[in-house]
């Protein structure tokens, strides 16, 4: 299959490249450094000085990795490697792990180069983009599938390859709908201590970057959470909490977290968490200054609260209950666990509000300890 290299003007730098040093992790991204093209050059060891070629023009998405390319002169950073039998071609790079990324594009991932371009051992190509590519999370020709990592089999990440279709179903399409800046991931599935016979494991694993429709997301303390992990349902509902705040005037959400592999506090069942569709909200700062906590606002017992701040968290659940956003929500009424934090998760067949203790103050089935 045609494979174009980015090369010097010569066989013995092209021979060089192909011995340069492994690309940065992504935990420590540099900047590639961008090449200027040479008008006729082809990528070839020999080029033919009577054929001249026009590059790609350059252009926003174009010039990186998973970028179309005609040669390899269009990918525009050092050891470019445009794989010509891909729909539109496609720039690469050989990796044996790690693939660089660049700013203004996709997340990159290292993948069996016997799948692209025959590179070996491994071949960069770009992660599924919803944010750029809304309907199918990958640009034209090119589907999403889950890929390992070249020499780390155990890690999996969703990517774009040419010639397959987009098994993502409707969720993640119904998401980048919304305007949200998220990432499709894969999550492998993970045992809570101690309970090596339970299974976390996260339908549709998604990845959120906040701010959502202009609404900040932080840890109760204030730190910033610029990644929620989230099963992407999940990620759907959150959306439209914060959206329903916002129009009240919400400009931050403050938290105590999302996923996270553990099992309900003395039991040996997992929590809602462990799936990835719940998330426990703390309080909300408003754009005017005002800053409403369950911990501190909540009008415990109380079914008519008097103060703004009672009076906004329990409209709110009550909002949030009737529109159906989630389907479990716990309250401070429930029991010791939440006296600081609303509970609100997406439990199977319920249909939950746990407001004013375990008689007749609920709606749906029988409550659970999380």
């Amino acid at each position: 299959m045609p494979v174009h290299i980015r090369s010097g003007s010569g066989l013995l730098l092209l021979l060089l490249a192909c011995e340069s040093a492994e690309p940065v992790p992504p935990d420590h991204p540099e900047p590639l450094q961008e090449q200027e093209p040479v008008v006729g050059e082809r990528g070839v060891a020999v080029p033919d000085p009577g054929d001249v070629w026009d590059p790609l023009p350059a252009q926003p998405g174009r010039g990186f990795i998973g970028s179309p390319c005609r040669e390899a002169v269009d990918c525009r950073y050092e050891g470019a490697v445009c794989v010509g039998s891909a729909p539109e071609g496609h720039c690469s790079l050989a990796c044996e792990r790690f693939c660089p990324d660049q700013e203004g594009f996709s997340i990159t991932f290292c993948i069996d180069g016997a799948e692209l371009g025959g590179l070996d051992p491994g071949a960069c190509v770009s992660r599924c983009d919803f944010a750029r590519f809304p309907e199918r999370g990958c640009r034209s020709g090119y589907g999403c599938v889950p890929r390992v990592r070249v020499n780390e089999g155990e890690i999996t990440q969703l990517v774009c390859l040419p010639g397959v279709e987009t098994p993502t179903g409707t969720c993640l399409e119904r998401l980048a709908q919304l305007g949200v800046d998220f990432e499709a991931v894969s999550r492998a599935d993970a045992h809570p201590s101690g309970h090596p016979e339970l299974t976390c494991r996260i339908e549709d694993p998604v990845v959120l970057h906040p701010p959502i429709h202009g609404v900040d997301l932080a840890y109760y303390n204030g730190s910033p959470t610029p990644n929620i992990t989230a099963a992407c349902e999940m990620a759907l509902a959150l959306v439209d909490t914060v959206d329903d705040l916002a129009a009240r005037g919400v400009r931050q959400v403050l938290h105590y977290g999302t996923y996270n592999c553990r099992v309900i506090s003395g039991t040996s069942r997992l929590s809602r968490h462990a799936f990835g569709d719940a998330i426990d909200l703390y309080g909300f700062v408003f754009t005017d200054g005002r800053r409403y906590t369950v911990e501190g606002d909540f009008e415990d017992g109380d079914e008519s609260p008097e103060t703004p701040g009672g009076q906004f968290l329990y409209q709110a659940v009550h909002r949030w209950h009737d529109a159906e956003l989630w389907s479990i929500i716990l309250t401070p009424n429930y029991n010791a666990a939440h006296d600081d934090h609303f509970h609100v998760d997406l439990t199977p067949g319920s249909d939950f509000l746990q407001l004013w203790g375990l008689g007749p103050g609920y709606l749906g089935p029988a409550p659970f300890n999380d």
